[in-house]
């Protein structure tokens, strides 16, 4: 409903995102919004990117729809290192990727604000999709935020370039199953 995206687009504000409620599509969760993205960026057979360790459902999803898959080392502290990203993209032909970089399952990695603006700059300099799950940053519970959940990839994006996809399930209920994109 009109209502729903209105208040997701006023949930954005937490962290100055600017999204309007037309530019939001409500999911059956954000496996389905994950889903969605990568069958409109990509055909089976092409390459993706996604961080290792990474959730296993995005490892059934890639399969389901016949992608191939690079990835890029996950550090547990600072996720993914902009040099190996940097070297992958060199060296195959990437049509998208995936990243989890708020609370990563299963390494739990929470990407430093300046690795998430250059890694969103990268891959818009190169033209390559980047598909945004950030359905934990929500749970955060760390004093040294003092109240404030961790920026998304979305909040670094210029040039339309990033997916963000989200839901409830996992600060809510499970059982809403609502997501959105």
């Amino acid at each position: 409903s009109r209502e729903l995206r209105t208040q997701l687009a006023v949930l954005a504000m937490n962290w100055q995102g600017h999204i309007r409620p037309e530019d939001i599509l409500v999911t059956m969760g954000a496996m389905e919004a994950l889903n969605i993205s990568m069958r409109s960026l990509t055909r089976a057979g092409d390459t993706v990117l996604i961080q290792s360790p990474t959730y296993y459902c995005f490892l059934q999803l890639l399969e389901n729809l016949g992608l191939r898959v690079i990835e890029a080392p996950s550090h547990p502290e600072t996720g993914v290192d902009l040099d190996d990203v940097r070297e992958i993209l060199d060296k195959y032909d990437i049509k998208a990727a995936i990243f989890t970089p708020n609370f990563n399952n299963p390494d739990g990695s929470l990407m430093p604000d300046d690795v998430k603006k250059a890694l969103v700059a990268l891959f818009a300099e190169r033209r390559v999709p980047l598909v945004e799950d950030d359905v934990s940053a929500d749970l955060l519970l760390d004093p040294a935020f003092k109240g404030q959940r961790p920026s998304p990839l979305k909040r670094f994006d210029r040039e339309g370039g990033v997916m963000y996809c989200c839901s409830f399930s996992k600060t809510l209920s499970p059982g809403y199953r609502l997501g959105w994109m």
